[in-house]
């Protein structure tokens, strides 16, 4: 079964980051989801790192390889 739903690109992080930025200013914490389905949330203290730096082909995601990615967090 090939995957379907995808997490969101750096290009989209950006636009929403724009957004946010306007709507409550640059000084607010960021927080992001535990899971897909938002269940929970944890602290982001990290800015981007490479995937292939932080994951291998046993802890990336189910259908995204590596050298796709980049952590955040």
């Amino acid at each position: 079964m090939s995957r379907v739903n995808y997490p969101i690109t750096i290009d989209q992080l950006i636009t929403e980051a724009k957004k946010a930025k306007k709507l409550f200013g640059g000084d607010r914490y960021i927080l992001i989801s535990t899971d897909e389905e938002g269940n929970g949330f944890h602290e982001c203290y990290f800015s981007f790192s490479a995937g292939e730096e932080m994951l291998d082909e046993f802890n990336a995601p189910y259908g995204l390889k590596p050298e796709e990615c980049v952590t955040l967090g």
